[in-house]
């Protein structure tokens, strides 16, 4: 494409991804910008250091161990690396695999903003474009995951809503762009989505039902520490976890460079990676940062006072 407007959604994208809930975009990032992406990707993983920068496992079942739930709280302005369940992060760093992300789950949460690489594809025009034709024009980025998927090892994601962790109020603007940075097929584990789960059928609102929250330990909200704090799922899911093979479910097999975007409000998961092949992705997160759709104060993610606010895109 070229010209300084080549990515904008057209309105029938619009109308497709408003109906939807999920838009693919084909071919989005170049090859090159993949492969530095990843080659980034590798390097902060080799420089990760257990003793030095502690070590987590990130999984999407339930959280009881306080360890595991400091080194996730105190990643919102951080580049931290979260191992697959069942890896000991010693023992990987250990072995020759090191930064080779074999055994790595994601990087997160704040790659957009404390790497240059990262940061220059995030708030490329080219990004803008797209998250400004869809109504977004204040928009901010909370947080950016480097998602590994790594081969045999590379774990399911249970069916959810972006929204469910990244709430914004009173309405709900959350937005999620996520990039293939290598194939992402079936037998990896693509991403599946069902078409026109984000909007109830009734009122015809977006839905937010569960909210991942924060419990303060102060009891006060606004007053966050990450390592005394803990994280709780409320609310009741207006949905069944199903199996990828169900009715209405559609595969989102995708090639290297493609961007999915997914409204927050629409439910996706994918399947464990069961190839020998990985199945990297880099996603950021974006929501309109106005008086209509503020950061709720009870999301996970709270950034230290000290540090800058969410960066804008």
């Amino acid at each position: 494409m070229a010209g300084s407007e080549a990515w904008r959604l057209s309105p029938a994208e619009v109308a497709q991804f408003e109906r939807d809930g999920f838009l693919v975009i084909r071919k989005h990032a170049s090859a090159e910008e993949c492969d530095v992406l990843v080659a980034r990707a590798k390097e902060i993983a080799a420089l990760h250091n257990v003793a030095r920068d502690g070590a987590g496992t990130f999984e999407t079942a339930s959280r009881t161990d306080r360890s595991r739930d400091a080194y996730f709280l105190g990643s919102a302005y951080t580049m931290r690396v979260f191992f697959e369940p069942g890896v000991s992060p010693l023992a990987a760093e250990q072995s020759d695999e090191s930064g080779s992300l074999s055994r790595v789950n994601k990087i997160g949460h704040a790659l957009h903003e404390l790497d240059p690489q990262f940061e220059a594809f995030s708030c490329s025009n080219k990004v803008q474009q797209v998250v400004h034709s869809l109504g977004l024009t204040s928009a901010v980025i909370p947080q950016s995951m480097f998602i590994v998927k790594a081969p045999r090892i590379g774990g399911a994601v249970n069916v959810h809503r972006d929204c469910t962790f990244l709430r914004t109020e009173p309405r709900n603007t959350c937005l999620g762009l996520w990039w293939a940075l290598e194939p992402a097929t079936r037998d990896n584990g693509c991403l599946w989505v069902l078409p026109g789960s984000h909007v109830d059928p009734n009122s015809g609102e977006r839905i937010a039902d569960l909210q991942f929250v924060r419990v303060c330990a102060s009891g006060k909200k606004g007053e966050y520490n990450a390592e005394l704090d803990r994280t709780e799922m409320r609310g009741s899911a207006k949905h069944a976890d199903s199996d990828v093979a169900d009715a209405g479910w559609v595969a989102l097999e995708c090639e290297k460079g493609d961007l999915v975007l997914i409204d927050g409000s629409v439910l996706h998961k994918s399947a464990p990676n069961t190839s020998e092949r990985s199945r990297c992705a880099y996603s950021i997160h974006v929501f309109n940062d106005t008086e209509s759709s503020r950061w709720s104060d009870s999301n996970w993610l709270q950034r230290d006072p000290r540090a800058p606010r969410f960066r804008a895109l």
